[in-house]
C-alpha cells in the first residue's frame, strides 16, 4: 500500500487456538509487545461476496496483555459454532487518534459510483462502525471538486484499493492518527461492498450527470413565455424531501418516503389537482 499505513498483526485459526492457547499468545507478546491490543473478528462466513455480515461478530478494543486470553475467546464464542478454519486476527490499538470511518466506493443505496466517506473527528474508532453517526461527505466518481483537505487521503485510499481489486465495489474502515508534525492514515479494514446490482461506469455516471446538467442549465434561459431573466427550480416544492426526511436520509427514512409518496402518491395527487 502507498496511500496508507497497515499496522502489524499475528493472526491464528481457531484450530490453532484450541491446539496450544499458550503458543498463540507468546506469538502475539513476540511480535507486537505488550501494547493495548485490538481483538477483532476473521470468521469464514463474513466478508464474502454475497454478503459481508459486517459487524455481526465481535471485536474487542484495547485489551491489555492479561486480558488478551478472555478477549479471544469472546471474539471466539460469537462466531456461534466456530469451524476450526475461522480465524482471529490481533493488533496494536492505534494511538493519537484524531479521526476515524468508513469509505466506500460505490453508493450501497443507489449502487452508483458515488465515493462516500462517513467519519467522526475524536479516539474513538467505533462511533461510525458501530452506526452512531458521524459526518458525511459524498461525490461522484469523476468529479473535479475537491474534497475537504483532511479527507483527500481517504480518496486516495479508495482509487489505490480499487485499481488493486481491478474496480470491484469496496468499502474500508480507516483511521487517522497523529504523529508529531505530521498525521498519518491507517487502513484497518477492507472488503467487498455487496451491492443489489451490478454498478454503472464512472465515465456512464459522469454522462448521465452531464445530461442532466446541459438539460437544467438550457432550462434555466430565458423563455418568450414565462416572466423574468432564467427559471428557478424547486425540489419537489408540494412534497418537500429536504424539509420532510432531509438531504441526505438514513435508508429506512428514505424506503419509507418511496412506498409512501414518491413511487405513487404524489403523481395521483397531481392528477386529482388538475
Amino acid at each position: 500500500m502507498h496511500s496508507a499505513r497497515i499496522a502489524s498483526s499475528v493472526f491464528f485459526t481457531v484450530g490453532d487456538w484450541q491446539g496450544d492457547r499458550n503458543d498463540c499468545l507468546r506469538r502475539v507478546q513476540a511480535e507486537l509487545g505488550d501494547v493495548p491490543f485490538i481483538v477483532r473478528s476473521s470468521c469464514l462466513h463474513e466478508d464474502g461476496m454475497a454478503e459481508s455480515k459486517a459487524g455481526a461478530f465481535l471485536s474487542l478494543q484495547n485489551i491489555p496483555s492479561k486480558e488478551l486470553r478472555g478477549a479471544i475467546e469472546q471474539v471466539i464464542a460469537s462466531y456461534d459454532s466456530a469451524d476450526p478454519g475461522d480465524e482471529v486476527l490481533v493488533q496494536p490499538m492505534l494511538q493519537n487518534v484524531l479521526r476515524s470511518g468508513v469509505a466506500f466506493s460505490h453508493d450501497p443505496n443507489t449502487c452508483s459510483p458515488y465515493r462516500m466517506v462517513n467519519w467522526s473527528e475524536g479516539v474513538d474508532t467505533a462511533v461510525v462502525t458501530g452506526g452512531l453517526g458521524g459526518s458525511t461527505w459524498q461525490q461522484a466518481a469523476n468529479s473535479s471538486v475537491n474534497p475537504p483537505g483532511k479527507l483527500s487521503g481517504v480518496l486516495g485510499l479508495l482509487d489505490e484499493l480499487l485499481s488493486l481489486f481491478k474496480d470491484a465495489p469496496i468499502d474500508c474502515e480507516f483511521a487517522v492518527t497523529n504523529e508529531g508534525e505530521s498525521q498519518v492514515l491507517w487502513l484497518l479494514q477492507a472488503r467487498p461492498l455487496v451491492l443489489s446490482r451490478n454498478p454503472e461506469s464512472a465515465s456512464e455516471q459522469s454522462e448521465r450527470l452531464q445530461c442532466i446538467y446541459d438539460k437544467v442549465e438550457r432550462g434555466m434561459r430565458p423563455h418568450p413565455f414565462l416572466m423574468g431573466h432564467r427559471t428557478v427550480y424547486g425540489v419537489m416544492p408540494d412534497w418537500n424531501p429536504a424539509e420532510i426526511i432531509g438531504v441526505r436520509p438514513k435508508p429506512l427514512a428514505l424506503s419509507l418516503y418511496r412506498e409512501l409518496v414518491t413511487d405513487s402518491i404524489w403523481a395521483y395527487q397531481r392528477h386529482n389537482y388538475g
